[in-house]
């Protein structure tokens, strides 16, 4: 509704109005199993299940020329389908020393198998592909938060094709470039205790999937990024490139490239990096007290420590690091604030 504002001015609705929205509904099917063995020193926790959530409510953006900025539609059938595994086994179990060790493992597959029926095969951008390099978009046949962006220009071959200045052809097509979502996520966790000593060792991954740094694309097109640097110091970018005379390059200039793939509107497929990341998650070291004072019946000081140390990691920041909570926001970098490592100590005090 647009409305009449102090002095005369108009204020127009920007929210495009759309009287066909439902209630979000969910079906779901879960079947799993718990098992114990060995008087209770293995154990095994199984969930397989099944969700398809209808008429989801997703915010879009709608077309310039419609003069609105937002919308608002019902995304006609989202399914998750995944397993969940927890192994636990006591190794050593005795009067002075124990020790626990667990394995947990999941995997979910998303899949949009209708949005739009007015529009099956539409694709709806959460995320504006422009003017920046990347798009979260929505399609049938996709999964939630697939990547939009340019990709290289390549001969049949494989080779990055070149204009006339030698430069990279950014055709400015958004398609999609990768998916941020883990194909499966792990975690091993041990406990150890001896006497009044306590110590817990957790070590996860998220394997698979690919994130997208905006980062580096701005760093490199200013030239400050290590990459651009030592490109300059070597004098020259080397690719696998053709001209359009179909002659074979194997080396640029660093400024033409950079400034080509680089920035706000470059080109996002070389900027991908794989969302594998395997990390000592935490650690733990603590001390139980002994206590005679009937008041306080337990004490105990730990020191515990988070996000210590990669193990493995190729994005050039914390791939599990999102910049906003908003629906179109996962899997890129935009100068996110770092990791930290956090150390603290717990003091726990039963009465």
């Amino acid at each position: 509704i647009n409305y009449l504002a102090g002095g005369g001015a108009v204020t127009f609705n920007t929210v495009e109005p759309n009287p066909q929205l439902k209630p979000t509904n969910t079906k779901s099917t879960e079947a799993g199993a718990d098992l114990r063995f060995f008087n209770n020193r293995l154990s095994l926790n199984f969930t397989w299940y099944k969700s398809n959530t209808y008429n989801q409510f997703i915010q879009y953006t709608p077309a310039a020329s419609t003069g609105y900025t937002v919308g608002y539609l019902n995304a006609g059938n989202i399914e998750n389908t995944g397993i969940e595994l927890v192994l636990s086994y006591d190794v050593i179990k005795g009067d002075k020393f124990n020790w626990n060790t667990g394995l947990n493992y999941s995997n979910n597959k998303n899949t949009i198998i209708s949005l739009d029926p007015s529009a099956p095969t539409s694709t709806i951008f959460l995320t504006a592909p422009q003017p920046n390099a990347y798009g979260s978009a929505l399609t049938a046949g996709g999964s939630w938060a697939d990547i939009y962006g340019v990709k290289f220009e390549r001969s049949a071959k494989g080779q990055i094709m070149l204009n006339s200045s030698d430069q990279p052809i950014n055709n400015n097509t958004f398609v999609k470039v990768g998916n941020p979502n883990p194909k499966w996520q792990m975690g091993w966790n041990n406990t150890f205790n001896y006497k009044k000593f306590n110590l817990s060792v957790l070590v996860d991954g998220k394997f698979g999937g690919q994130v997208l740094s905006m980062t580096q694309m701005m760093m490199d097109s200013y030239g400050t990024s290590k990459a651009s640097g030592d490109a300059r110091n070597k004098g020259s970018v080397t690719i696998n490139g053709v001209d359009p005379t179909g002659n074979a390059v194997t080396s640029v200039d660093p400024m033409s490239w950079y400034s080509t793939i680089g920035g706000r509107s470059g080109i996002a497929e070389a900027y991908m990096y794989s969302a594998t990341v395997v990390r000592l998650r935490q650690l733990s070291l603590g001390y139980n007290f002994h206590i005679e004072e009937k008041f306080i019946k337990s004490l105990r000081l730990s020191v515990i420590g988070s996000n210590l140390l990669y193990f493995y990691k190729k994005a050039p920041y914390d791939p599990e690091i999102t910049m906003s909570t908003g629906n179109g926001m996962s899997g890129v970098d935009v100068f996110n604030q770092p990791t930290t490592r956090n150390i603290g100590a717990q003091l726990n005090i039963s009465f």
